[in-house]
């Protein structure tokens, strides 16, 4: 079932994909380019420090773009992608039709309601979203679609990220301005919002105590958790863990306890 990505889908990530010629915003576009310019391999060195090949069916919750769904999708017999923006699944559905990848299947829709069975996945991974959802339902929904034993990795914000936002204002796009997004991040988690959060109204922060908390409360028991991207070895951080001393991106793992 597993492939060697860096020598064919990552040649064709470099070689065979027009990244110019999808029909998106500007902030997702430049987003495109970014998940894919160095290929796949860092990607595959995460998940495969945290133990999800073998699996039988994932679910990438909040699939983005894509490139976690790719690379589960040489590890696992099937993939499921779920995010709330039709315009990246409709790019997530064309850059597997271009690798020719057929063991995938992408679905619009919020993390807060998944259209899936009880006990469906063995493998789920939520990479840099939760934080735009309501997290507590969220992290139920997960927990109703996991089947005992499987594995959950999530990687979320703290603030030190937003406050990074701010400062660095990283990544700016003509119809995104990481600052705003973080100043309006801020403001969220100070009253409390659950709803309505996006990039256009920023999202908000979470703690690594409370979102183990959360999780362990809904039948998983907590792997590991620390700053995102060290939980395994081998796998380089991607974001920053900590910021101005504040916790910025950190990382859990969690599996589905037996009933």
């Amino acid at each position: 079932m597993e492939r060697t990505l860096d020598h064919t889908l990552g040649n064709m990530l470099r070689n065979e994909i027009d990244w110019d010629a999808f029909d998106l915003t500007p902030n997702t576009k430049a987003f495109l380019k970014r998940v894919y310019a160095s290929g796949l391999e860092k990607y595959e060195k995460r998940l495969t420090s945290l133990g999800f090949p073998g699996g039988e069916r994932a679910l990438d919750a909040g699939c983005g773009l894509g490139q976690w769904s790719v690379v589960l999708s040489g590890m696992c017999k099937e993939v499921s992608g779920i995010d709330v923006s039709e315009e990246r699944v409709t790019a997530c559905t064309a850059i597997a039709d271009a690798l020719k990848i057929g063991n995938t299947q992408f679905v619009s829709g919020p993390l807060e309601k998944l259209p899936y069975p009880d006990a469906h996945f063995d493998r789920l991974i939520c990479y840099s979203v939760l934080y735009v959802t309501d997290y507590e339902k969220s992290i139920e929904e997960f927990a109703r679609v996991t089947r005992a034993g499987g594995l959950v990795y999530i990687s979320t914000n703290g603030i030190g990220r937003y406050l990074f936002d701010v400062v660095k204002r990283p990544n700016p796009a003509p119809d995104f301005d990481p600052r705003i997004y973080g100043l309006k991040t801020l403001w969220n988690s100070v009253i409390g919002r659950r709803s309505g959060l996006s990039s256009k109204n920023g999202a908000v922060a979470m703690y690594i105590s409370r979102t183990r908390g959360l999780l362990e409360k809904n039948g998983f028991e907590i792997v590991k958790s620390g700053a995102e991207g060290s939980l395994g070895e081998g796998s380089a951080p991607f974001q920053p863990g900590r910021y101005f001393g504040f916790t910025g991106a950190f990382d859990i793992l969690a599996r589905k306890r037996e009933s």
